[in-house]
């Protein structure tokens, strides 16, 4: 993988301070959100309520073959439930692993962190 071009040029400096003031913020967020696991957990949630919505319709005798405009109401009922869990999953993940109180200040103090007066 490789690196991100950092110039060493002094004129380009600010412009690289914002950059990886940029990608530290948003990874720090990501981190006091839940970081990975609120990723895996939610795409686990997804699954399960997507399979499980699936299956109960497909009990009630809907059919998804063949596939046409017909049938997308069907498949919004099977994504809507994985979406919602996918939202819970993460959120449980971020409540367990997560740091609300650093969430609040990275939030909060949005603008000063970019602009370099605040710290993370």
């Amino acid at each position: 993988m490789q690196d991100k071009y950092v110039s060493l040029d002094p004129a380009n400096e600010e412009s690289n301070a914002k950059s990886r003031r940029s990608a530290l913020y948003s990874q720090r967020l990501e981190e006091a959100r839940g970081g990975e696991l609120g990723v895996l957990m939610g795409g686990q949630f997804f699954l399960t309520a997507s399979i499980s919505t699936w299956a109960a319709l497909k009990a009630r005798g809907h059919s998804f073959s063949p596939f046409g405009a017909s049938k997308l109401p069907l498949l919004v009922k099977i994504i809507v439930p994985g979406l919602i869990a996918y939202q819970f999953g993460n959120a449980v993940a971020g409540v367990h692993t997560g740091s609300a109180l650093s969430t609040t200040h990275l939030a909060t103090q949005r603008a000063k962190i970019f602009a370099g007066e605040e710290s993370m």
